[in-house]
């Protein structure tokens, strides 16, 4: 079975934004922690839920993975209390900080080799919203997100069973067929057509062998 972990993807993904966001900690969950983290002071990363989609049955199933990946940064600019946010050079302040943050969080995943090989052809989003309330009275604040679909192929191979001592393979070839005899069925292959047949199987093996395993 060929399996690439949501762990090797998360650890991944750290790896590059210490790489190229230096200084910055990276904080693997689904929120922030307690305190309101500002501008340059903590990454916050999350995995998303795993989709797996068949790709045709087949002795060893294969499913196509995808699982999208987002960091998220806060930035602030401390506001002028004379103007209203937005419409002063704060505000300008604010939204060049976002932009700022969004390609670093972009260029440090898509450019890294060793995150890299998990983007698949899904999609990209940066994502900026403004939070309300306490905090939000006291600085300009915006949450910079952006999300990475990253997908894989995963192969299941089927397992033999530990108990797997001995095996008999039979070949039952199609050409050239007895039109007219009659043989035994061999339990668990279905019963030969009864004659007259036009063509095989027929019930009869052309070949066979028997493999036993060794012990060791």
């Amino acid at each position: 079975m060929s399996v690439i972990t949501r762990a090797a993807i998360r650890a991944a993904a750290v790896a590059a934004l210490e790489r190229y966001i230096p200084g910055v900690p990276v904080h693997v969950g689904r929120a922030w922690p307690v305190y309101a983290p500002e501008l340059s002071e903590l990454l916050l990363l999350s995995l998303g839920d795993l989709d797996m989609r068949a790709r045709g049955k087949s002795t060893a199933p294969a499913y196509l993975c995808s699982m999208p990946v987002t960091v998220r940064a806060r930035v602030t600019v401390a506001p002028n209390p004379a103007t209203p946010p937005g419409r002063s050079a704060h505000g300008e302040a604010l939204e060049a900080a976002a932009d700022e943050w969004g390609n670093a969080l972009r260029e440090a995943l898509l450019g890294d080799p060793g995150f890299n090989p998990f983007v698949g052809e899904g999609s990209a989003r940066i994502e900026m919203q403004v939070p309300q309330g306490p905090e939000a009275s006291e600085q300009l604040i915006m949450d910079i997100a952006f999300s990475i679909r990253c997908e894989w192929i995963e192969t299941y191979q089927p397992r033999l069973p530990d108990d797997l001592t001995t095996f008999n393979l039979r070949l039952d070839a199609i050409e050239p067929a007895d039109l007219a005899g009659t043989y035994p069925s061999a339990p668990p292959f279905p019963d030969a057509a009864d004659a007259p047949r036009e063509s095989g199987p027929d019930g009869r093996a052309e070949a066979g062998f028997t493999h036993t395993f060794p012990n060791d």
